[in-house]
């Protein structure tokens, strides 16, 4: 919506001697006490008011200015103008009575300054909008996919979804209309009646740090522990728990996170490992280097103890937590771990499928950490230990898993090879893909085109008709990904138009992504329309809103790809 500043501006002009105006209404670090308030007023010296009144003038009559001028750049130019004129008085004469009222935000006649704090949030949105075609129509989009959802707290998160992509795309102005939306829209509905409440908090909460409403988003945070810890099903507290926590982390609360993890069950011990593992990766990127080295050996020793020693997939959080380590800069410790989960991944895997499988996952993370040597050095490990076993589909399970961690370390001829090696047709139409997409990150686009081929084979050899259609769907989103989203069009025309549902779709909603990346944002936009269309008209309410989810997801992340160039 436009502010009207024009006729709020011009009586002031005409006449008042001493304007306020709104600069950080929000910011304690500026409001001082009635006291020196008081004080300020009565010692400012008289050039000083006049200096401050001179530069307040200029900047109304920017705002005046800016409100005839029809082109974007320049209403935004005059309004930063302005801005500037606000902040010089703030800044070069704090002694004076228009400086206090700035700070501490008292209003003036009929000039509205919230309405300019708007007015040049919607100018930047409006310039960036015309600066990065595409952006705005597919958020514009996704508001109208998250109107569609029926279930109010489903819609609640989506648009508080939308209201994050629009802070990461640059759009803060409509970042606040989207949060004010899911707010309302929570707010409406009562708490017996939220569904899956703890998620609804922690998206509003999300959104609310993104728009640096930081006070707002932790009581929001505090609304999803509690939803979390009043849940009926005490299986998943640990993992909603740490869920909570990590976002936490990721929007700076530290602190409220590492409260939150003290709520996890002494059982939930995996839960805790992954969980701080998380956590000391967004302190060591916080520039908390010390902090995160304590968060990851509490990580470590919580993936070590019990009743977790006896967990046979522990391997997996400390495999993690040790790339984590690496990535942070902490090698030795990255190091130390590894070895050490090398030593439980032998220990705790009984069959020699599953160890080969544990020591293909820790490869992919030893090639994530940098660590070249010790992954091939582990990769061929679990070659070996693969051999060992006696099952058929347990051996083909573990190949393909060591398939993707080859590809994953570049070593693309090797992981073709032990696909091919790989007699269940399902499984080596699960590999393909992945070692494929991962051709294609490496630039080897031909060669990743010749292993979707041999995926769709793969996948045209199994005897249901359903499987057949879903892993087509998954190659065709893993063609996307790769950006071969021509191909990937071309993989989908193989299934029926009335198995639109599932895997199909998200396929659909990949291609559309992969469509506004390579600036074919006509074409997404009308994939994304057809989606929202078969979604509406899904019997299930479940499934519509979930698809509806799945795609606001999908354009918020198509918009903020093309903002960053990505």
């Amino acid at each position: 919506m436009k502010r009207r500043l024009a006729g709020a501006v011009a009586p002031l002009l005409a006449g008042a001697a001493v304007i306020s105006f709104e600069t950080h209404p929000k910011d304690s670090r500026f409001l001082p006490s009635p006291l020196n308030v008081a004080m300020a007023q009565e010692d400012a010296p008289a050039d000083q008011e006049q200096a401050a009144n001179t530069l307040l003038v200029e900047a109304l009559r920017r705002v005046a200015e800016a409100e005839r001028t029809a082109d974007v750049a320049g209403r935004l130019a005059l309004l930063q103008q302005a801005q500037a004129a606000l902040d010089a008085i703030v800044q070069d004469y704090p002694g004076s009575q228009l400086a206090v009222q700035l700070i501490t935000g008292q209003p003036i006649g009929t000039f509205d300054p919230q309405a300019f704090s708007e007015s040049v949030a919607e100018a930047e949105d409006d310039w960036l909008c015309g600066e990065h075609y595409g952006v705005c129509p597919l958020l514009t989009d996704a508001l109208a996919s998250a109107g569609d959802v029926l279930d109010a707290s489903r819609r609640a998160e989506a648009f508080a979804l939308i209201s994050s992509r629009q802070v990461a795309a640059g759009l803060t102005g409509r970042a606040q209309d989207s949060l004010e939306l899911a707010r309302t829209t929570v707010d409406r509905i009562p708490p017996p009646l939220l569904w899956r409440s703890q998620q609804v908090w922690m998206s509003i909460a999300a959104a609310q740090a993104a728009t640096g409403s930081v006070d707002q988003a932790r009581r929001s945070f505090d609304q999803a522990v509690s939803a979390a810890r009043e849940g009926s099903d005490p299986n998943y507290r640990g993992i909603e728990l740490g869920d909570i926590a990590v976002a936490q982390a990721e929007n700076g609360l530290f602190a409220d996170a590492m409260v939150t993890i003290g709520e996890i069950p002494a059982d939930g011990c995996l839960h805790l490992a992954r969980a701080l593992g998380a956590i000391g990766a967004e302190q060591a990127e916080a520039g908390l280097v010390e902090e995160a080295r304590r968060t990851f050996d509490d990580a470590v020793a919580a993936a070590s103890a019990s009743p977790c020693r006896q967990r046979t997939y522990r391997a997996e959080p400390l495999a993690v937590i040790a790339a984590a380590q690496a990535a942070a800069g902490f090698e030795a410790a990255a190091r130390q771990t590894f070895d050490d989960v090398l030593i439980k991944a032998e220990a705790l895997h009984i069959f020699a499928a599953e160890r080969a499988s544990g020591l293909a996952l820790i490869a992919m993370s030893q090639s994530a950490a940098g660590f070249a040597d010790d992954a091939l050095q582990t990769l061929s490990g679990a070659v070996a230990t693969a051999a060992e076993g006696y099952d058929d589909l347990g051996y083909s399970s573990a190949m393909a898993d060591i398939a993707v961690a080859q590809a994953a370390a570049g070593l693309f001829a090797e992981a073709l090879a032990t696909a091919g090696s790989i007699s269940n047709a399902s499984l080596r139409a699960y590999a393909l893909p992945r070692v494929a997409v991962e051709q294609a990150a490496a630039g080897f686009m031909q060669e990743a085109r010749s292993t979707f081929a041999d995926a769709l084979a793969a996948a045209g050899e199994l005897p249901s008709p359903d499987r057949q259609l879903e892993e087509y769907a998954a190659i065709a989103a893993a063609q996307a990904e790769a950006g071969l989203w021509e191909d990937a069009l071309a993989t989908v025309d193989d299934i029926p138009s009335d198995n639109w549902r599932g895997a199909r779709a998200e396929a659909m909603a990949a291609i559309a992504v992969a469509q506004a990346r390579a600036g074919a944002v006509a074409e997404a936009r009308q994939a994304f329309a057809t989606l929202v269309e078969t979604a509406k008209a899904t019997s299930s309410e479940y499934d519509r809103n979930e698809m509806l989810l799945h795609l606001v997801d999908a354009q918020t992340r198509s918009a903020v790809a093309i903002r960053r160039g990505e």
